[in-house]
C-alpha cells in the first residue's frame, strides 16, 4: 500500500475511482490512509520498536495522529467527549481494527502526559478516498467529490433521505435562495390526510422560480435569483411559514408575507434568522416582513425545547399516576396545553424552566377541539386520548387540522378502548381497561400514544413500525424506563 500509484490503478480498473482522484489533493489523502494503516500493522508486529521510533522522532510521531477510535453505533451523547474512546467489540469481525483505532489513540495520549509532545487526535467520519463508490451519496464524499471536480456543492434531495419525512420539503426553499437551483423529492412522512405543498410551491414561484414535477421530485430554478414579493398564505402552514421565510432571507428586495403560522417554533426560527444578521421584523399578530441579505455571520444557538414531546410525558406522568419533573422547558410556550391538563384534573406546579406533574386518581372528562397555535397542538391529540379513556364519563375531540388524524382509534380499540368516530369527531368513553396487544403504528403521534397505552395496559404490548417513533422522540424507552416504566427495544 505504500506503492499509490500501483494501488490507484488497480483500484480505477475496477471501477472504484470517480473523477478527480487523480489531483494531488487525492492523493494526499489516500497516502495519509495507507500511512495509519502503516502503522497499525507494524505496532501489531513490534510494538516496542514502535514506541522507540515515536518518542525519538517527533515529527512522525505526529502523522501517527491521523488514529481514530473506530464508531460501529451512534455515540451515546452529541456532542461528543473528548474522551469518548468509540465503541468495541472484542468479538466482533472487526474487533483487530477497532482496536488498532484506539491503541492509536491511547499512545498519542500517553506520549502527551509522559513526554509532553503535543498532539491532536481527529476523528473523521465519511472519509474520501480510494475505495469510495459512485453510489455514495453521503454528505462528506459529496462534498469531497464536488470540491475536487470544481462543481458547486450538491443541491439535491433525494427519494430515500425524505421518504420518511416530511420536513424535507424545508430545504428546497434555501437551497433555491442560496444557489439558485434545487432538486428535491415529493416529501413523505405519516399517512394523516393530505398535506399538499402548493403553499410552498405557489410561493416560490411568486418569487420568480421556474418549478416542475418531474418524476417524483420538485425540480426548481431561479437563474437570476428570486425577488421579495407580497405573499398570503391561503391556509395557516408551519412548514410553508418556515420554508419561504428562510428563502425570503435571500431574495432581493423586501418580501412580506402575511397569514403567517405563530407556533414557538416559528418565533425562534426567527431569533435564530435575526441572530445571523438576517432583516425581519413581525408587522402584525400573522405579519412578517423580510429585507434580504447577501451575507450571514457565524453564531451559536441553542434551539428551543420540543413542547410536543414534553407535552407527551406530562400525559404519560398523569397516566400513571405518577411524579414527574420536566426540566428545560418553558411553560409558557405551553400554557394552552397546561391549561387543559388542569381542566382534566391533571396538578402542573409551574416554574421558570420546569413543571412538576401529578395526577390525583380521578380525571374529568373533556370537550376540545385541535387548532393552529396558540390552540391546542394536532401533534397532542391522540396522547390525550389516551388519558381520556382513563377519565370519568365521555370525552370529545374534534380534529381540524388533518383528516386522517385518528388512525391510531382502530389499534386502541383492539387494546379495549371505547372510542366512536364520526366525521372529525372522536367520543371517547371513559374508564376504560386497556389490554396489552401487539399492534401497528400509523404515523409518529399515533405511535407514541401506543406506547403510553401500553403502560397502563395490563400484559404485554408491542408496538411495531417504531421508526416513525424515532424521528420524534429520541431514546424514549431510556428515558421511559429512568422513570420506571417496564420498556425495552426489541430490534
Amino acid at each position: 500500500m505504500e506503492n499509490w500509484a500501483v494501488e490507484h490503478e488497480r483500484r480505477k480498473e475496477e471501477g472504484y475511482f470517480p473523477k478527480g482522484v487523480e489531483s494531488e489533493e487525492g492523493k494526499i489523502c489516500w497516502e495519509s490512509m495507507c500511512w495509519v494503516l502503516k502503522f497499525e500493522w507494524n505496532y501489531s508486529q513490534n510494538r516496542h520498536q514502535i514506541m522507540k521510533a515515536g518518542i525519538s522522532e517527533e515529527d512522525e510521531l505526529k502523522r501517527i495522529l491521523r488514529c481514530l477510535a473506530d464508531f460501529q453505533d451512534a455515540p451515546p451523547n452529541i456532542p461528543t467527549s473528548e474522551n469518548y474512546r468509540g465503541y468495541v467489540s472484542s468479538i466482533g469481525g472487526r474487533s483487530c481494527y477497532d482496536e488498532g483505532k484506539r491503541v492509536g489513540e491511547t499512545l498519542s495520549y500517553s506520549y502527551y502526559e509522559h513526554f509532553g509532545i503535543h498532539t491532536n487526535c481527529i476523528r473523521p467520519f465519511n472519509i474520501y478516498g480510494p475505495g469510495m463508490l459512485q453510489t455514495d451519496y453521503r454528505v462528506l464524499p459529496n462534498f469531497a467529490l464536488n470540491i475536487l471536480n470544481n462543481k458547486p456543492l450538491k443541491t439535491f434531495a433525494p427519494y430515500y433521505l425524505l421518504k420518511t419525512m416530511r420536513a424535507g420539503v424545508l430545504v428546497l426553499g434555501p437551497l433555491l435562495a442560496k444557489y439558485g437551483v434545487a432538486k428535491v423529492s415529493l416529501p413523505g412522512g405519516c399517512a394523516i390526510g393530505p398535506r399538499p405543498i402548493n403553499l410552498h410551491l405557489d410561493a416560490l414561484k411568486k418569487m420568480g422560480a421556474n418549478i416542475k414535477i418531474k418524476n417524483g421530485y420538485i425540480v426548481a430554478s431561479a437563474k437570476k435569483g428570486l425577488k421579495g414579493c407580497f405573499i398570503k398564505f391561503p391556509k395557516i402552514s408551519v412548514g410553508a411559514t418556515e420554508n419561504i421565510l428562510i428563502a425570503s432571507c435571500f431574495a432581493k428586495g423586501k418580501t412580506k408575507l402575511r397569514n403567517c403560522a405563530l407556533e414557538p417554533e416559528v418565533q425562534d426560527l426567527i431569533n435564530f434568522l435575526k441572530k445571523l444578521g438576517c432583516k425581519i421584523n413581525r408587522v402584525g399578530k400573522r405579519s412578517i416582513d423580510v429585507t434580504g441579505v447577501e451575507k450571514l455571520k457565524p453564531i451559536t444557538y441553542r434551539v428551543i425545547f420540543d413542547r410536543i414531546e414534553a407535552g407527551t410525558y406530562i400525559i404519560a406522568a398523569a397516566l400513571t399516576n405518577g411524579r414527574l419533573k420536566i426540566t428545560n422547558i418553558d411553560p409558557k410556550v405551553m400554557s394552552t396545553e397546561i391549561n387543559l391538563l388542569h381542566k382534566i384534573g391533571v396538578k402542573i406546579i409551574r416554574k421558570k424552566n420546569y413543571v412538576i406533574v401529578s395526577c390525583p386518581k380521578k380525571l374529568k372528562s373533556i370537550h376540545t377541539m385541535t387548532k393552529p397555535y396558540p390552540g391546542l397542538p394536532t401533534d397532542l391529540q391522540a396522547q390525550i386520548m389516551v388519558l381520556m379513556t382513563k377519565a370519568e364519563g365521555i370525552s370529545t375531540i374534534r380534529e381540524t387540522i388533518f383528516e386522517n388524524r385518528f388512525m391510531h382509534v382502530s389499534e386502541l380499540r383492539r387494546m379495549g378502548a371505547h372510542i366512536e368516530i364520526r366525521g372529525n369527531k372522536a367520543k371517547i368513553i371513559g374508564k376504560s381497561k386497556l389490554n396489552g396487544a401487539e399492534l401497528m403504528a400509523t404515523d409518529l403521534r399515533a405511535s407514541v400514544c401506543l406506547v403510553l397505552a401500553g403502560l397502563v395496559a395490563s400484559n404485554k404490548t408491542i408496538v411495531n413500525r417504531i421508526y416513525h417513533l424515532d424521528r420524534g422522540y429520541e431514546n424514549i424507552e431510556t428515558k421511559l424506563s429512568n422513570c420506571g416504566a417496564q420498556i425495552r427495544r426489541l430490534k
